[in-house]
Parts: structure tokens; C-alpha cells; sequence
């Protein structure tokens, strides 16, 4: 079968597997069988995502006593980078989905719900529903996360900055057919909702009591602002096609799959969790984060080793072919 630019570059999932060895003869089936999840590296990364926020907000309390002059400058620097480590931390609630971050089953959602979902209020069941609508239906107006049908402009940003597309994805999720139809559990939406503001109230509210109010203030931009904004721009870089026009409405025309593979300084971590390889996961959706770099070697020393070559891009790179594109 052969395949014109386009399909290569934007659509991976039309290659057949069965096909697929490496340069020794190793077969595709039998190599993806040794991609097991390496789970100490999922809660190392894990541990590093909550270090860097404790030390963030140590700092932003520091600076308060010894740099108060300086103030509007570390709230700022610190609430990004708050929301930007929230994001982070946000997106190992996919792992989870995926079941890899702990091989017991029940035992993976109990840690998701605690040490990762609850951060932002949401229960790990039903993003599952959604996260795997979003797989099912990638590239038509059916997708359950589809920040990629908007342009990228200045709209889009102030939208994510303060916090409208947050409010629409995650009541659009409660109010959503296809996840009614699969047991969305409405209950767990509410109650894991109010966990989240209640944790999050007391992380604000306990150091403004203590009188760190810079900690509080830079908690709450770092939350409703960055975040939100991080997420939404980080899914949009992964999925928006940079012929896909500002005229188009995709929640009514089919966009086409898409998917990219980052490179550059900033693919550990606004792709944290395997996201920075994100064509991959869409080709191999249970394959662990922790196995990617693998599979991606591998692949890279097949026949189709120059399909992987053509989709690599940048954040910013991407960022700069699709702004006001």
C-alpha cells in the first residue's frame, strides 16, 4: 500500500502492524509484548511534579518576608509556574485512564483519585469515559476533548487564561450524551468537584490566614489562569491540523486525525506523561509513557522508521505555524 504526504505525516493508524520488523527480524507483535509499564518511573515522575510545586510555594512564602518589593513580579513568575506543574501533574490522570500506574487495577484508580484527580476535582472513572471517546472519535466532532477545533488566536488564549474553556470541558463532560450512555457517573462528578475546590480552598485559605497572602494569591492565578491555559493550548499542539482553517466549524465537519511527536526543552514536561510522543500513544493506546522511547527506537529501525521523522515537530515551532494561521 502506498500513502501520499499527507497520510503519512497526519495519519499513522493506517499502517498495518502485522507487517512491521525491525533491522534483527524482531516482529511488531512480539516486540510490543515486552513493553510492560515500568511504574517506579511513573511515580518518580509523579514525586518530582509535587516537589517542584513544594518548592515553588516555599519560595513564593520566602520571598514574601525577605523581597516583598519585588512582589508583582514573583506572584506572576510563581502562579505560572504553579499552573504550569498543576498541568503537569494533571496529565498523569491520562496514565491512569490507561491503568499504568499501578498494576492492580482497583489499587490505580484509588491513587489517581487521591494523589492526582482530586487536585483538580475530577473522578478518574469518568474521565476514562471521556479520555477514551477521545480516541474513538479522534478528528470528528463526535471527540470528547477537542480543544484542537478552535483556532489558535488571541480569543483562544484569553478564553484558556481565564478559565472559560476549564468551566466548558468540564461541565460539557457532565452533560455529554456519549458519556450518559456509558455510565458517567453524575454523583462522583459532583462530589470529586467539591473535594477539589474544598483542597484547594484550604491551600489558599490556611497560608492567608498565617499572612503568606502572596502563596494564596499566586495559588489562585496559578489554578483559574495558567492552568487551564496550559492544558488547553498543550491539546491544541497536539491535534490541530495547520491547514485547518479559522472558517471551519469541527464541531459539525470532521478535522481528520492528527497527532505530533515533540522534541525541544519543553517536551518532558508540557509532555509530560508520554504526551511529548503523542502519535505514538494514539497508534498504541495501552502501551505505558514509560515504554515510548522504546517503541519509538524501535519503530525508527523499521521500515516505517522515516514515517516517525516526518512528524516530528517543536512546541513552539508548532505554536508559530498555527497562531492566526
Amino acid at each position: 500500500m502506498e500513502y501520499s504526504d499527507e497520510q503519512i505525516v497526519f495519519d499513522l493508524e493506517q499502517i498495518k502492524r502485522n507487517g512491521i520488523s525491525d533491522s534483527n527480524g524482531l516482529s511488531f507483535s512480539a516486540y510490543k509484548k515486552t513493553l510492560k509499564p515500568k511504574f517506579s518511573l511513573v511515580w518518580r515522575d509523579i514525586f518530582l511534579g509535587y516537589l517542584a510545586l513544594i518548592g515553588i510555594s516555599a519560595a513564593l512564602i520566602i520571598f514574601q518576608d525577605r523581597y516583598a518589593e519585588l512582589a508583582i513580579v514573583y506572584v506572576i513568575v510563581g502562579a505560572l509556574l504553579i499552573g504550569y506543574f498543576q498541568a503537569y501533574l494533571n496529565l498523569f490522570m491520562h496514565e491512569a485512564a490507561h491503568f499504568n500506574i499501578h498494576k492492580d487495577r482497583e489499587l490505580n484508580d484509588h491513587l489517581a483519585n487521591w494523589l492526582i484527580c482530586i487536585l483538580t476535582g475530577q473522578y478518574i472513572k469518568n474521565y476514562r469515559i471521556v479520555h477514551w471517546n477521545h480516541h474513538k472519535f479522534l478528528g470528528t466532532p463526535k471527540d470528547s476533548e477537542h480543544s484542537y477545533f478552535e483556532h489558535l488566536n488571541w480569543r483562544f488564549v484569553l478564553e484558556s487564561l481565564f478559565g472559560i474553556k476549564a468551566l466548558k470541558t468540564i461541565f460539557g463532560r457532565e452533560k455529554d450524551e456519549e458519556n450518559q450512555n456509558q455510565q458517567f457517573d453524575k454523583a462522583k462528578f459532583l462530589q470529586f468537584l467539591f473535594l477539589g475546590a474544598l483542597l484547594n480552598g484550604i491551600i489558599v485559605l490556611v497560608p492567608f490566614f498565617f499572612g503568606f497572602w502572596h502563596f494564596s494569591l499566586a495559588w489562585v492565578l496559578g489554578m483559574v489562569v495558567f492552568f487551564p491555559f496550559f492544558g488547553a493550548l498543550r491539546q491544541l499542539l497536539e491535534h490541530r491540523d495547520e491547514l485547518a482553517g479559522p472558517e471551519t466549524d469541527y464541531s459539525k465537519t470532521d478535522h481528520g486525525k492528527l497527532s505530533r511527536m515533540f522534541r525541544g526543552p519543553l517536551n518532558r514536561t508540557l509532555g509530560a506523561a508520554g504526551f511529548n510522543r503523542h502519535l505514538l500513544h494514539h497508534w498504541e493506546p495501552n502501551i505505558s509513557y514509560t515504554r515510548l522511547k522504546e517503541l519509538e527506537g524501535y519503530l525508527k529501525d523499521t521500515q516505517i522508521g522515516w514515517v516517525i521523522e516526518k512528524n516530528y515537530s517543536t512546541y513552539f515551532r508548532t505554536f508559530t505555524r498555527l497562531f492566526n494561521s
